[in-house]
C-alpha cells in the first residue's frame, strides 16, 4: 500500500493456534427465554434449568446503564421477572450474568 507521500507500507500478522490435548471441554451452555418481546412491561425470564444468583443490567442502544440488579440471594428457580414498565418506547439491551444451580448424584 502506497500513501500520497510515495511512502509504501505493509503489515504481517501471524496467527499461531496450537492442539491442546488432555482438556475435556465443559459444556455450560444454557437456554434462556426472554417474553414477551416487544413488552410494555413485564418481562420473563425462564432458563432451561434453575437458577442461583441473577446479575442483570438493562442498557439503551447508545451503551448508557439504565438499571443494574443483583438476586443476592440463591433462587432455586428457573425463571424471574423483570419489570421495564418505567423505560419509554424504544429498543434495550439486557446484558445477563447467571450462576446455575446443578447437582450431581452418582
Amino acid at each position: 500500500m502506497t500513501n500520497d507521500s510515495g511512502c509504501a507500507g505493509r503489515d504481517i500478522i501471524v496467527v499461531t493456534t496450537y492442539k491442546c490435548v488432555g482438556i475435556n471441554e465443559v459444556d455450560n451452555d444454557i437456554k434462556v427465554d426472554v417474553f414477551p418481546n416487544p413488552t410494555s412491561g413485564l418481562v420473563a425470564l425462564r432458563a432451561d434449568r434453575k437458577l442461583g444468583d441473577i446479575d442483570y443490567a438493562i442498557y439503551d442502544i447508545t451503551g448508557k446503564l439504565l438499571m443494574a440488579r443483583n438476586t443476592n440471594k440463591v433462587l432455586n428457580t428457573n425463571s424471574i421477572e423483570i419489570d421495564l414498565g418505567s423505560f419509554s418506547a424504544g429498543s434495550y439491551i439486557l446484558d445477563l450474568g447467571l450462576i446455575i444451580l446443578e447437582a450431581v448424584i452418582r
